[in-house]
């Protein structure tokens, strides 16, 4: 699904969204215990989803913003953390001021500025 999302127009990513695969998503990352790959695929679908314009409103990515701000703030591996910066960055760049909100919300503001560093 991660590599179909990416290639995707915006109709078929409404018919995706309203399957409801962000919820799911977001239910897996809460999850404790660690499958990297499984996290991986997340983040990189999550990015994917949210890069095809138009941007996503807040009510359709509120629910993983949570998730993707642990596994940022969480993770070393380079692979995995780029996945999910790349989703970030996406959901961020939708002229959707609660987007910004939720993550500044959240306290990533110090994780992310150590990253550039």
């Amino acid at each position: 699904m991660a590599n179909i999302a990416g290639e995707l127009k915006p109709d078929i990513r409404e018919l995706l969204m309203s399957q409801k695969l962000f919820a799911l998503c977001a239910k897996i990352l809460k999850q404790e215990g660690k499958n990297n790959s499984l996290t991986n695929n997340i983040g990189f679908f999550i990015g994917n989803m949210a890069r095809t314009k138009p941007r996503l409103k807040i009510l359709e990515v509120q629910e993983v913003i949570p998730g993707l701000c642990k596994v940022i703030n969480t993770e070393t591996d380079v692979e995995l953390l780029n996945n999910y910066l790349y989703a970030l960055s996406y959901i961020t760049d939708a002229d959707e001021p609660p987007c910004i909100n939720a993550v500044v919300n959240l306290g990533m503001c110090p994780k992310l500025v150590s990253l550039c560093g």
